[in-house]
């Protein structure tokens, strides 16, 4: 049966209707943020602060930003003023509902919309990148980010989140000044199959302040 994709101004409003309802609204710890004037709900954004996905967030500068885990499924998550802007959201159960077209199966399943991710054309870097590992192969494999800075080459080794679903590249190892867009390449080496091949091109990352005063 073909799925009957619903207007969003409809699903945001049926979202709105089940959200108080559900149990199961996710909550987000703060890791990493660039702004002391950042306010999520009644309280300003600091390492540490837990809050929920349904709070809002208000910001003061474009360059704002941070970085939370959601502690239902370990994941990071970077979250730029620019980012929430642009699909007009005010919180973060919002954003995820704007940067996914939900089907009327979709809406009522019980899969984890929170964690379903579109791609973005920009992605945002404070003191590392995080990337979505895709489909994790068997056996041994590495992954590694491939960009250009200031005409040189720059090659490394990705690790990965501790729950295992992202590759993370700390900012250091691109370079102590680290201010225009990149373009990054990730590509992945299976060891035993000797193949190699690439994961992401081109992703278009953007450095945001790591402090604003």
């Amino acid at each position: 049966m073909t799925n009957r994709i619903l207007p969003m101004d409809v699903i945001l409003l049926l979202f709105l209707i089940i959200s108080p309802l559900s149990a199961s609204a996710d909550k987000y710890e703060i890791y990493f943020v660039n702004s002391a004037q950042i306010r999520v709900g009644k309280q300003l954004a600091k390492v540490g602060v837990i809050f929920d996905e349904q709070d809002e967030i208000h910001w003061t500068s474009e360059k704002e930003a941070f970085k939370a885990r959601n502690l239902r499924t370990g994941r990071l998550r970077v979250f730029a003023q620019a980012m929430m802007a642009e699909k007009q959201s005010k919180t973060i159960a919002e954003y995820f509902v704007r940067t996914k077209r939900l089907s009327t199966r979709d809406l009522f399943d019980s899969t984890d919309e929170s964690e379903m991710v579109s791609e973005d054309t920009t992605y945002y870097i404070l003191d590392e990148l995080i990337i979505d590992a895709g489909e994790i192969p068997e056996g041994s494999f590495y992954d590694e980010a491939i960009c250009v800075i200031n005409q040189d080459t720059i090659i490394r080794q990705l690790s990965r989140s501790p729950e295992g679903r992202d590759l993370v590249l700390p900012r250091s190892l691109l370079g102590g000044n680290l201010s225009d867009p990149i373009f990054v390449d990730i590509k992945r080496t299976e060891v035993e199959r000797e193949w190699s091949y690439y994961l992401y091109k081109r992703l278009y990352v953007l450095p945001l302040p790591l402090k604003i005063e």
